[in-house]
């Protein structure tokens, strides 16, 4: 018989945090799942952890990836061999509350008709000790309330971020071919915007579903990343526009370029790669309305302006931040 909810978890070396993980899963209020780990050819105990655990849990079941391949490969491997009725997807470092599968679980039960329900994320220090408030620049993510509604009239989730709280009907994934690009940065906000446009009503609940620790987890200095991070953006604007979607599709145009102004976020790439950047973004600048308004996530007018500064330079750009906090 088949598990009602699956689990999907790519691993790659997370011996340090795997275990809490598992923990979380595994003492879930809510039985009736299956937990697909896909190993992504980690070099650490990871494997010998998921070995430790499937022996005394047969609700664990544990894939292998001969050859690193990253998170996407492996999520949509999870896709293809799982069995529920629905799935979610767990990273290895984060865990769920107790009652966390549950919640999403019932609310989805009672609709008869949604595709996803979603729950708010918590986040977390490195520990899963210490609670710490929403970043303010994704504060309006934040459900507030119980409602059936359809995903674009829900302004909480008119960004495609922290799939993690979502539990997705595995039939609406597999009937529209929803899986996550082969991307190594960037990949779930590609996937979420798809199962958001292709999506009718879904339910929105106020409890915590997920616990997601606030530490770097994706570093995008190298090439291949940095491009498939550029490359996400422009795959989430043209998925929105397509599907007629063209308030989310300049949002996130805005809110990309209001992620990346930052000064020890810039610093950190080579001149050659600001430059990449800014052309990239310049290209998705010029398809959109500039006096959009951005509420309730942030002030686009301000962060055009910084964009213009930070395209002039690191320097120039400091001293502006400098100039405007000291007027503030």
């Amino acid at each position: 018989m088949n598990s009602l909810v699956s689990i999907i978890i790519p691993i790659y070396n997370a011996e340090l945090t795997l275990r809490t993980c598992l923990d979380s899963i595994l003492n879930q209020s809510f039985h009736d799942i299956e937990v697909i780990c896909i190993d992504d050819s980690s070099q650490d105990k990871t494997l010998d952890i998921l070995h430790a655990y499937g022996a005394n849990d047969s609700r664990i079941k544990i894939l292998l990836n001969e050859k690193n391949s990253g998170p996407s490969i492996a999520r949509n491997i999870g896709l293809e061999v799982a069995s529920g009725r629905y799935v979610c997807f767990c990273d290895a470092d984060d865990a769920y509350p107790v009652k966390g599968i549950q919640s999403l679980y019932n609310a989805i039960e009672k609709s008869n008709s949604c595709d996803i329900c979603f729950g708010n994320i918590a986040f977390y220090d490195i520990g899963l000790k210490n609670f710490i408030p929403y970043p303010s620049l994704t504060a309006a993510l934040q459900i507030t309330g119980l409602q059936q509604i359809h995903p674009q009239k829900c302004s909480s989730l008119w960004l495609p971020y922290f799939y993690q709280r979502a539990l997705f009907r595995r039939k609406f994934l597999k009937s529209n071919n929803i899986f996550f690009p082969n991307l190594r940065c960037g990949e779930d906000p590609t996937f979420l915007a798809t199962a958001l446009c292709l999506s009718n009503d879904v339910v929105v609940i106020p409890t915590t579903s997920y616990y997601y620790r606030t530490q770097n987890k994706i570093k995008i200095g190298d090439n291949i990343k940095l491009n498939d991070h550029l490359k996400h953006i422009h795959l989430v604007f043209k998925t929105f526009q397509s599907h007629g979607w063209t308030r989310q599709a300049i949002l996130y145009v805005l809110f990309s370029v209001e992620q990346l102004l930052s000064i020890p976020f810039l610093s950190s790439f080579s001149s050659r790669q600001r430059k990449q950047i800014f052309l990239s973004l310049d290209i998705l600048l010029e398809k959109v309305t500039h006096d959009f308004d951005c509420s309730p996530y942030f002030d686009s007018t301000k962060t055009l302006q910084r964009y213009k500064m930070a395209r002039k330079g690191l320097l120039p750009f400091f001293f502006y931040k400098l100039k405007s906090k000291l007027l503030n």
